[in-house]
This record gives structure tokens, sequence and C-alpha cells, in this order.
């Protein structure tokens, strides 16, 4: 009944079925208690009750989402400000099934007013992912540029995933040129190298932007850098039959005769 009185904002009700007793931490067959439908229903004024009926905030419903989890959503910095005052029994690294805190589901979701406001309450936001990506890496692969100038500012830009990618890398990739233009101002590296050796270089020929490749190529004087495999970029573009960018480099005089591990030119990998 106390789900059902939180789902409608019935405060009355729920205040009344507080003194006779009803359990305030009570899940439905979802897992979900009061307090995850009040956060739904964006009610401060049934948090508020919940609070001072010592409502737990740390119960985690069948998606693994703490109430703190669903603000992520609603975006809401009021609503948000009277949870975050039970500060000191939040658990903030309480992971859901796609394995986010509250904070890596708050930039997923483009939460913007919410990312600040926990970072203004200290959230460290190098913390990571199951696939070791950080708060930024997300924030790139998503293209959310008011989020990347944030989080940029905000922790080191260099942190690198499971592949061995920094946010930067990601961003090269994938030709988001705005992302890269901020990386670069915040001293992203641009001289790391992926877990196959990849140069920036390597990756701007795999990419999709014409303009991040010249701009790799007034930082890369060897045109002809090698990854693990003993690949050069032109290898990497010669086998994505990329020819505007093979073309560049041959006209940049990239080496048509180096091989790579297995004995290859960049003409045999096309």
């Amino acid at each position: 009944a106390l789900i059902v009185a939180a789902q409608n904002t019935a405060c009355r009700a729920m205040t009344a079925l507080i003194r006779l007793g009803a359990d305030v931490n009570h899940q439905d067959y979802k897992g979900n208690t009061a307090l995850h439908y009040a956060v739904w229903t964006m009610s401060e004024k049934v948090v508020e009750i919940l609070s001072t009926a010592v409502a737990d905030f740390n119960i985690q419903n069948s998606d693994g989402q703490t109430a703190v989890h669903l603000l992520a959503p609603t975006n809401n910095y009021k609503l948000a400000r009277r949870i975050c005052r039970n500060l000191p029994q939040l658990k903030m690294d309480m992971m859901d099934i796609n394995g986010h805190d509250p904070f890596i589901a708050a930039v997923v979701h483009g939460s913007l007013r919410m990312v600040d406001y926990f970072l203004h309450l200290g959230y460290d936001p190098t913390t990571k992912t199951r696939l070791d990506k950080t708060p930024l890496h997300i924030a790139v692969e998503l293209n959310n540029l008011p989020m990347i100038k944030l989080l940029a500012r905000s922790h080191q830009v260099n942190n690198i995933d499971d592949n061995g990618h920094s946010a930067l890398t990601i961003a090269v990739g994938r030709g988001i040129e705005a992302a890269v233009d901020v990386l670069l101002q915040q001293d992203a590296d641009i001289s790391q190298l992926d877990n196959t050796g990849n140069s920036m270089l390597h990756i701007a020929c795999t990419g999709k932007s014409e303009n991040i490749l010249r701009h790799m190529f007034e930082h890369f004087l060897d045109l002809n850098v090698r990854n693990s495999t003993e690949e050069t970029p032109l290898h990497l573009a010669c086998a994505l039959n990329n020819t505007a960018v093979v073309s560049e480099l041959c006209a940049r005089r990239a080496d048509i005769t180096a091989q790579d591990s297995r004995k290859r030119t960049p003409l045999m990998t096309a």
C-alpha cells in the first residue's frame, strides 16, 4: 500500500501508513521501494516523508539501481539536493546491472546538472566501468560536447580503457572534431599508444575526419611509425580501402615498400 501511495504522491496516505507501521523499505516484484517511485515521480515531498522515516537509500531494484541511480534520467537538481542531504549514508560506488554507478549513469543519460552536482559534492570522476571506461570515455562515445567539456576539466584526460584507448583516441577514431579540440586544449597526450601499438596517426588514418588527420600530420614527423605488428598508417589505410587517406599519405611520401610482421607491403593489404 505504501508503494501505491508513493506512486500516486499521496502524501497524507503515506504518512498514515508509516504511523501504522508500514515497512518503508518494502520491495515490489521488481525490487523497487517507495523511495524508487518517489524519485521516478520527482516528488520532493514524498522523498522527505520517506527520509524522515529512515528509508534505506541504498536498496537496489532488480536492475541494480538505487534511488540515487534514478536521479540520472530526472536531471532534477532540487530532488538530488534533497536526497544527497543523506550523503554520508549513500553508497555512490554501487553498480547497476550495466556496471554503472550513479555518476556514470548520469553521464550515460546526458544529465549535465546531475554530473555537475555530483562533482560539486566531491565525487571522484576517475571511477571506471567494468570495461575500464571512465565517465569521460563515455561522454566522448556519446558525442556529448557539453559533458566532454565539463569532465575534461575535472580529471585526468589520459586514462585508458581495456583497449588502451584514451578519450582522445576514441574521439580521433570516431572523427569527433570538437571533442578532439577540447581534449587537446586540456593537454591530452597525443603520443599515447593503444594496446596494439597504434599511434594517434594510425587511428586518424582509419577515422572519419580529414581535419583531424591533417592535425595529426602536424604532430607526427614520422609517417612510417609502426604498431606492434609493424604496420604503418599506410597499411591500415590500404586495408580499409580508404583512397583519400592513401593518396594523402603517398603525397606526403609515406613508404609504400614498408613491410609489416607478415612481410606485407601496404598494397598487399588492400
